[in-house]
């Protein structure tokens, strides 16, 4: 992933190298255009500029085939390495191995939904003891408006069952949080 990053940032960077030299040639078609025409070039010299204008460009086009086939051979190697780490790794797998592999392979998956299965049957399970508690404190809570109506407030009755009404919303949030 990181080489595909590192490829694309050398594209973009060649583009802009690229496009700085077109805009670099274009200034400079200019200001030949903007010279006074009173310069009179002979033929000779027009060729000799003529010649290094192409032999400039060339010189260009060299280097960027050169960058491109430095990138080429980057990305031509990485390949190679990557070849022949699988090869090393099929090579070390002999036939009985790879019987033994799809072995393991068969072992494993069974193995992993054996566990999915348990894991499954214990959140079934946490949830109906979650229902039961919440089932126990209303419950609670029903026995302790029928206790609050027929006994007097300050009774011990009703704090004991408020204390157990909070440890039992406690223990049902505890729950909550494990799931």
């Amino acid at each position: 992933m990181a080489d595909d990053y590192q490829r694309e940032a050398d594209r973009s960077a060649q583009h802009l190298r690229n496009s700085e030299n077109i805009r670099i040639s274009e200034l400079t078609k200019q200001e030949r255009r903007l010279q006074p025409s009173i310069i009179v070039e002979s033929n000779d010299e027009k060729r000799e500029k003529e010649y290094l204008e192409k032999k400039e460009k060339l010189i260009e086009k060299v280097r960027e085939l050169e960058k491109t086939r430095d990138e080429q051979r980057d990305e031509l190697e990485r390949i190679r390495k990557k070849s022949e780490f699988l090869k090393r790794q099929l090579r070390s797998y002999s036939e009985l191995d790879l019987v033994r592999f799809e072995n393991e392979k068969t072992e494993k998956g069974a193995e992993l939904r054996n566990l999915k299965k348990r894991w499954h049957e214990q959140v079934m399970t946490l949830n109906a003891l979650n229902k039961k508690l919440q089932q126990r404190v209303l419950q609670r809570e029903a026995a302790m408006t029928k206790a609050n109506s027929v006994v007097h407030l300050s009774t011990n009755v009703r704090d004991e069952r408020n204390r157990e009404i909070e440890e039992l919303q406690k223990e049902i949030e505890k729950n909550k949080l494990k799931l």
